[in-house]
C-alpha cells in the first residue's frame, strides 16, 4: 500500500486492471479504468520519461505484441519499491497511529459514559 500511496490513484487503477487484462493502447486502458488518457500516458510512458509503473517493473510492455500487462507483485517486490520511493513502513506507522487514536477515543467515551451513569445514580 505504501507504493501506490506514493505513485497515486491512477497508477493503482492501471496496475490493478492490467493484472487481469492485456491492453494495446492508452485509450483502451483509460476507457476501462475511467481515467484520463494523459494520466495513463504519464504512468505508462516508455523512453526518455519512463512512467513509474514501467520504471519499477510493475507493468511490462511487450513490443512484439504491442501490449501492456501487469503480474501480481510479491510483497517483497513492493517493499523494495517502497524503499526506493522512501515510503517503506509508512502505512504500518499510520495504522499504529490510528489504532492509538481509536484507543484514546474509546477511553474518552467510556469515561463519559461512566460519569453520566454515576450522575444518574446519585440523583
Amino acid at each position: 500500500m505504501d507504493v501506490f500511496g506514493r505513485l497515486g490513484a491512477v497508477s493503482w487503477a492501471v496496475y490493478s486492471w492490467l493484472t487481469d487484462n492485456y491492453a494495446s493502447s492508452y485509450k483502451e486502458i483509460a476507457e476501462a479504468t475511467g481515467q484520463n488518457v494523459a494520466s495513463i500516458r504519464r504512468v505508462l510512458s516508455r523512453g526518455k520519461n519512463t512512467g513509474a509503473l514501467i520504471r519499477h517493473g510493475l507493468v511490462i510492455y511487450n513490443p512484439a505484441d504491442n501490449t501492456y500487462h501487469a503480474e501480481q507483485a510479491t510483497e517483497d517486490k513492493l517493499e523494495r519499491i517502497a524503499a526506493v520511493l522512501g515510503v517503506l513502513g509508512r502505512s504500518d506507522k499510520r495504522e499504529r497511529s490510528h489504532q492509538a487514536e481509536r484507543g484514546l477515543r474509546v477511553n474518552h467515551l467510556l469515561y463519559g459514559a461512566i460519569r453520566n451513569y454515576e450522575k444518574k445514580r446519585t440523583k
